[in-house]
């Protein structure tokens, strides 16, 4: 009995109820679909309702990937990337109508080859293609560059659209703005730049709403900050939809012109699909297009400039004197309540001190976080400079031993014992590896993707096909380059042995290098720190500096080689803790 998953997609594009009838009627076929197949079992249908551009942001295809026996990873830059793990795949094959419910990208064809590495191929029954045969895989790589094609068409178009609708002031909102509504009807005329006149949509006031609008920039213009008018907001019990507001939310209605009744269009250059650019950027404003009077104004054009000049004055004044100090622990400390970072702020007597930015934007019912002064995080890394690190140290050395001693084992085991058999398997895949890189660069001369994407695909391509050469030379190595090859690991581990990373950090901020997250978690224990923050201070509170390492680079170097050919594990952090 073959099991087997199905996937099924519905485009965001789609109304609801449309999109609900779509999805119902696809697992519909796929269950229909496995009855007809004595041989079949239905193991699980997985479904998203996003874009087929990238599997990243889809939740149903991710969960697919890894019941299929693949890990998702991320990369020192941050970038999501998928690998083979240990785990046996819970089904066989995976079923779904087209390739563009798949994916319509041309670059993720590397998901069809970890899943066949796992023994799980792909069926597409429209066109009724399969991974599981090499003579199908020029024609599924043919349909997905006309699918990313069409995906990227659509993208400009829709670029289009919106560039000729900023031009003729048409107001383009996901949800209500506080204090307005949206009028769809096109019945509002008015008058472009160019002087001509067009009929459009238009906001119309909440005037509940537009009150409290109102009532922020009067505290705000009065000299309260954003952490007053939030107290002030919530004890009054004002709400935005049903949720208490935000000191985010409270600081864009501050600083949103459209509150004087101006819309600004074309502001931000979207990024097209699979372009390089991957988030939005500012234009510049010769570029925008910008409607005086568009709408009626909530608050007048002299409140809207005082509440402007009101911010710049006291973001210029927070951050006199203390640039250079800003950066120090910049990203570097998180909340373990939250997972939010912690921000740097200046009480009353411009002592700096960090606490959680849940906390900060949201008050303390969102996180309970405790502050935390910068002369503690001080303290903890001089405390741990010279003691906890050589530890880290250590432990980074002991595993990549110990990995390599049994790598050992694996060799000398392979003494007249070569694995022929496993090495004609590897000797395939590394042809078909080279196939793959001819059909890249055909269908780049056909012109159906630029040179960045081409370089990418054959970076991808180069490193496979290095990897799996590394793994067929181990295979089919004689008794003297295994002899030779365990001499090397021998090598290996005396540079191990010898590595020492201590004669170089020589102060603060050497170690600053080397820290990659600072956790702050609050127990109840034996005190290592009194909390003194407040006066009312409890000395049942604790707080522990939780360090996490980057890998050391050079000592990353030594072993790169076998950890290429998935022999070391170890991952690329390590995490160690401090009592103070």
């Amino acid at each position: 009995m073959v099991k087997i998953a199905a996937y099924a997609r519905v485009s965001t594009s789609s109304e609801f109820t449309n999109q609900k009838n779509s999805l119902k009627t696809q697992i519909e076929y796929y269950q229909s679909y496995a009855n007809d197949k004595e041989e079949m079992e239905l193991y699980k249908i997985y479904h998203d309702s996003l874009s087929g551009t990238g599997w990243e942001k889809r939740k149903g295809f991710r969960e697919m990937l890894y019941d299929a026996g693949l890990n998702i990873g991320v990369t020192e830059a941050g970038t999501e990337v998928l690998e083979l793990s240990n785990r046996r795949p819970l089904f066989n094959r995976i079923v779904t109508k087209d390739i563009s419910r798949f994916t319509r990208n041309v670059a993720d064809d590397r998901i069809f080859k970890l899943l066949k590495d796992k023994g799980v191929y792909v069926d597409f029954t429209n066109a009724q293609l399969s991974t599981e045969k090499s003579s199908e895989e020029m024609m599924l790589q043919i349909l997905a560059t006309f699918s990313q094609r069409e995906s990227k068409d659509r993208s400009e178009k829709v670029m289009f659209g919106l560039t000729e609708s900023a031009k003729k002031g048409h107001i383009r909102m996901k949800d209500n703005l506080y204090g307005y509504r949206l009028n769809k009807e096109l019945n509002t005329l008015i008058t472009l730049p160019d002087g001509t006149k067009a009929l459009t949509n238009t906001l119309e006031i909440i005037h509940k709403e537009a009150e409290v609008v109102r009532k922020i920039y009067q505290l705000y213009i009065e000299g309260n900050g954003l952490r007053k008018i939030l107290q002030y907001l919530e004890t009054s019990n004002i709400l935005r939809d049903g949720k208490h507001f935000s000191q985010s939310t409270i600081n864009r209605i501050l600083c949103n012109p459209m509150y004087k009744g101006t819309l600004v269009r074309n502001k931000l250059a979207a990024p097209l699909v699979f372009s390089n650019k991957k988030s939005a950027t500012l234009k510049d404003e010769k570029e925008w297009n910008t409607f005086e009077d568009r709408f009626p104004a909530i608050v007048d054009e002299e409140t809207f400039e005082k509440a402007q000049h009101a911010r710049l004055g006291r973001l210029n004044q927070n951050r006199k004197g203390i640039k250079t100090q800003y950066g120090k622990y910049s990203g570097k400390v998180i909340c373990k309540n939250c997972g939010k970072s912690y921000v740097q702020n200046t009480d009353k007597f411009g002592k700096l001190f960090m606490n959680c930015a849940t906390k900060k934007a949201k008050g303390s019912k969102a996180c309970s976080a405790k502050n935390i002064k910068n002369d503690w995080l001080d303290e903890a890394v001089n405390a741990f400079l010279g003691t906890s690190i050589e530890n880290s140290i250590l432990l980074f050395k002991n595993s990549y031993i110990y990995e390599l001693k049994n790598f050992k084992l694996e060799l000398y085991g392979g003494i007249d014992n070569q694995k022929l058999e496993e090495a004609e398997k590897l000797k395939l895949k590394i042809e078909e590896v080279a196939e793959r890189k001819i059909r890249l660069g055909t269908l780049y001369v056909m012109g159906n993707f630029d040179e960045i994407t081409l370089k990418e695909m054959a970076t991808q391509l180069d490193i496979e096909h290095r990897i799996l050469t590394e793994k067929y030379q181990h295979c089919i190595l004689s008794n003297e380059g295994i002899e030779e090859a365990i001499k090397e690991i021998d090598d290996t581990i005396n540079n191990i042995k010898r590595f020492s990373l201590l004669n170089e950090l020589t102060d603060e901020n050497d170690l600053m290098s080397q820290i990659s997250k600072i956790y702050i978690e609050e127990t109840h224990g034996t005190i290592y720190l009194k909390d003194d923050m407040s006066s009312d201070s409890d000395s049942k509170h604790k707080l522990h500096f939780l360090f996490e390492f980057k890998l050391f680079e050079r000592l990353n170097k030594i072993v790169e080689k076998y950890k290429a050919i998935g022999k070391i594990h170890t991952d690329n952090i390590i995490t160690v803790s401090r009592e103070l």
